[in-house]
């Protein structure tokens, strides 16, 4: 099955784009919710846009460059 998904580079970004987006959606409003608690002294509010649209984006993005990246590398 890895062997698979590293074969085929769409199947690949996929893999990328979504595994960054899911640590994204489960990282990003703990590391929001820590610092707005301990450092700015204020309350969380979770924002969809904010904790779960962004993280998607950024993860696609994300995957995007690092596919140019490595098939730029190994060519």
């Amino acid at each position: 099955m890895i062997e698979k998904i590293k074969g085929n580079k769409l199947l690949s970004f996929l893999f990328d784009a979504i595994a960054t987006s899911i640590a994204g959606i489960i990282i990003w409003p703990l590391l929001d919710y820590f610092l707005f608690n301990s450092i700015d002294n204020r309350q969380f509010t979770y924002s969809v846009t904010e904790h779960v649209i962004a993280p998607i984006i950024f993860g696609f993005i994300f995957a995007g460059l690092s596919t140019l990246v490595f098939m730029r590398k190994n060519q």
